[in-house]
């Protein structure tokens, strides 16, 4: 399971791909995945790759705050 939060006053898009912007985040909002809700037929779990690294992109310039991804394993 994972979270990314955005505790800036800007829009932000998150992804795990530098040439396409995969998740938009709104200013002071957060998203929750629980990956193992989502399980495949074949070997019934859905996880990310080791190694997967978040990138962040500003749609709209923060003034302050912070974005965090936090991850329960």
């Amino acid at each position: 399971m994972f979270r990314i939060a955005n505790d800036t006053e800007g829009d932000m898009y998150i992804t795990t791909n530098l040439s396409q912007d995969e998740m938009f985040l709104s200013s002071g909002t957060f998203v929750l995945y629980d990956l193992q809700a989502n399980k495949d037929d074949e070997d019934g779990k859905f996880v990310l790759k080791v190694g997967t690294q978040f990138y962040v992109k500003q749609s709209t310039a923060p003034v302050s705050g912070s974005v965090r991804a936090e991850c329960i394993y």
